[in-house]
């Protein structure tokens, strides 16, 4: 598939330079579609945070540095119309995706099919920083708990439970593999940081679990106490 090169380059070449913005959020939507029907088995699935970045951007478009701002004026190249109604999805959109991608990495690679967390390990033993403090902790429990770990902070992300909170915890964990395994291998998790950088500056957005309990708790309380019985004089 290296035709694709192409286009991903110049939708990557669009997103850095801030260049219709929207039309390429669009393109990237278009291409996480496609992935499904080129690489079968569910590959596209690990990359699920991908249309999350792209709804946010299709709902907020450009920022300040951007060439989109050369055409501010234009309705047509900014997408106005789609921009407004995607306001409201857009944060809520990246957290619910970016909460499913850490529990699908956490099945997949640990606790449905272990043997490529343990590969990973066997390939980098100073991973598993709990035998490396001295306690007796195997290769295939640090496996189960990391996994357990990823689908934990993924539920609590997926339901807007202290997402801040949670992308500092991510950013964390991805520093230590940034730091321990280099550079070249951590291109495809770029999404990933971009999705914590959002998050952790805008919050996760509407229809989370807090909120809707808020809700609730709010629909049962009367808004205006009784007024206590004055005393007999």
């Amino acid at each position: 598939m290296a035709w694709l090169a192409v286009p991903e380059a110049v939708l990557g070449v669009m997103l850095v330079l801030g260049l219709l913005t929207r039309i390429a959020a669009v393109a990237m939507l278009a291409c996480f579609a496609l992935s499904f029907a080129l690489f079968p088995g569910g590959d596209a699935v690990d990359l699920i945070v991908v249309p999350g970045l792209a709804i946010y951007l299709l709902a907020f478009g450009r920022g300040r540095l951007a060439l989109d701002n050369l055409f501010h004026g234009s309705h047509v190249l900014s997408l106005a119309a789609a921009a407004r109604a995607l306001d409201h999805l857009g944060l809520p959109a990246l957290r619910v995706l970016a909460g499913i991608e850490l529990v699908v990495l956490g099945l997949n690679e640990k606790l449905l099919y272990p043997q490529f967390g343990l590969h990973f390990l066997e390939e980098r033993p100073w991973l598993n920083f709990m035998a490396g403090l001295g306690f007796a902790f195997p290769n295939d429990l640090f496996v189960l708990c990391a996994g357990l770990v990823e689908v934990g902070v993924g539920v609590l992300l997926l339901a807007g439970i202290f997402p801040r909170l949670l992308v500092v915890v991510v950013a964390i964990l991805f520093s230590i593999t940034f730091t321990t395994i280099g550079v070249p291998e951590q291109y495809g998790h770029l999404a990933y940081v971009g999705a914590a950088v959002v998050i952790f500056i805008q919050g996760g957005g509407r229809y989370d679990l807090p909120g809707w309990i808020r809700t609730q708790l709010g629909q049962r309380v009367p808004r205006e106490l009784p007024a206590a019985p004055r005393p007999a004089s």
